[in-house]
């Protein structure tokens, strides 16, 4: 910080020299690391003193997290006023020299020192810096916030973990009888983040909620029955017709109402399914239609460990999620 400051002053009394400024700008950087290092202890901060039960209840914690990294290096931008914040605020000082004062007769307390004395108004400037970065952040993607917030890999980042990042890469969509978000992700994109939250952060351990379970087997249900009265129909004009074929008469091709409903459902959640970007796509290959079949939750249980869990509530174990793997396939998550 000392030389931060000495070439800070240097640079102000001296010509332009872009070298120097990118020296400053990259000793003001490494400032962002306690920028994160605030919002993991304010996230963490606010779940313990919480009495959350369940995953998502907790909104406050929600709003500790960024949509996009680019949020985060947004913070950099008040980082590299530093040193001019820190001169401003010790603005009014006094400058002795040896030739005029006997400098050994006098002292300084430490919380009148140069760095220390700053301390409160720049660690204000910091809280706020990043609660204007969040706000804006989630006022202005509000939308997306809300969707994350109904899918269970979204909310295990969001408000059952210390990650203050929430860029999660996948296929974003609905799907048909579900009341939530459905993710479309590589199998191996799914073991990475559960790596990640294994290793590098600290888990709530909160539940999800009864609801969220009883929601995705009712889907599966209306859904099995969907097909089933969208499949009806078209048996039954198919018997129609051979009978009208072998009587010699002409019967006019009339599509069921019903079937064409669900057809144009299965085709609508399939386009949407199909847009994916290019770190989940292989190739010019789509999400393939067997991904939208079964549905999973990522969870966690009381002690932290993570679970993925699907309709049936069986977890997938290692094995499945190896041939998956070895398939190159995809995961839907609700």
């Amino acid at each position: 910080m000392s030389y931060s400051r000495v070439l800070n002053y240097w640079h102000q009394h001296a010509g332009v020299n872009i070298w120097i400024e990118l020296r400053l700008m990259a000793m003001n950087a490494r400032w962002l690391w306690l920028n994160c290092f605030i919002l993991k202890g304010l996230k963490w901060g606010v779940h313990f003193v919480s009495r959350t039960q369940y995953t998502g209840d907790n909104k406050v914690v929600g709003w500790c997290t960024f949509s996009s990294v680019s949020y985060v290096y947004l913070g950099m931008i008040f980082l590299f006023f530093r040193n001019d914040f820190i001169e401003h605020g010790n603005a009014d000082n006094v400058m002795l020299t040896s030739t005029t004062q006997n400098i050994d007769a006098i002292g300084v307390e430490l919380f009148s020192s140069w760095y220390v004395c700053a301390v409160p108004s720049f660690a204000c400037a910091i809280f706020a810096n990043l609660f204007v970065l969040l706000a804006l952040d989630h006022i202005l993607h509000w939308r997306w916030w809300a969707a994350l917030a109904k899918n269970s890999l979204g909310r295990q980042l969001a408000f059952n973990s210390t990650s203050i990042l929430d860029d999660v890469v996948g296929v974003w969509g609905d799907r048909l009888n579900y009341k939530g978000t459905v993710l479309t992700t590589k199998a191996r994109a799914l073991c990475t983040f559960r790596w990640f939250l294994a290793t590098h952060l600290i888990r709530f351990g909160l539940a999800e909620h009864p609801s969220v379970v009883r929601n995705m087997v009712e889907s599966r249900v209306k859904t099995a029955a969907t097909n089933k009265v969208a499949v009806a129909p078209s048996t039954r004009k198919s018997t129609q017709d051979s009978s009208a074929t072998a009587s010699g008469q002409r019967v006019p091709r009339v599509e069921s109402t019903t079937t064409k409903e669900s057809s144009s459902l299965r085709r609508s959640y399939l386009t949407d399914t199909a847009m994916a970007d290019p770190e989940t796509r292989n190739g010019n290959a789509d999400v393939p239609t067997s991904a939208s079949v079964d549905l999973n939750i990522f969870l966690q249980d009381r002690q932290g460990h993570l679970h993925l869990v699907d309709g049936d509530k069986r977890e997938m174990h290692g094995v499945n999620m190896e041939v998956k793997i070895l398939h190159d396939s995809f995961v839907t998550l609700g």
